[in-house]
């Protein structure tokens, strides 16, 4: 398969980037883990107009979308992301406590919070004083 890789900036302010990296999907075939993906995109990008979110990671079996206020720290919060995602199926599995809903981690000045959507993770990083339960009910309670 063919990669594309689209890079773009957001002008909102000058230090916005947006990265976006994925397989040239067959047009003949129609796969419902992308069109999921899609969906989680799009209301990936409706969170990132929230003031309080820095920005998010969204990666996918084929796709990854990067979309950060800080494009110097792409690789530490990428790092933080899969760091978290790991750490926490570790600690799931070795206490037999099942599958990992969402994981919220918190630093200094700044809170990630992490949701497993089927073959997608999303990582939001936001202001550590920020409310996140409004994530839960955009991306796992719709309706």
């Amino acid at each position: 398969m063919v990669k594309k890789k689209d890079v773009s900036e957001n002008m909102m302010g000058d230090e916005d980037i947006v990265i976006s990296a994925s397989e040239i999907p067959d047009p003949t075939k129609v796969n419902n883990e992308d069109l999921h993906y899609e969906s989680l995109f799009a209301s990936a990008q409706e969170i990132r107009k929230n003031p309080d979110v820095l920005g998010y990671i969204l990666r996918g079996e084929s796709n990854a979308t990067v979309d950060l206020h800080e494009p110097e720290k792409i690789v530490e919060y990428a790092i933080m992301s899969s760091q978290a995602f790991e750490s926490s199926k570790m600690m799931m599995e070795s206490l037999g406590l099942g599958t990992i809903e969402n994981i919220v981690v918190e630093g200094k000045n700044l809170k990630v919070f992490c949701l497993g959507l089927g073959e997608n993770k999303l990582s939001v990083f936001m202001q550590k004083a920020a409310p996140h339960d409004w994530l839960l009910e955009t991306f796992l309670y719709k309706p």
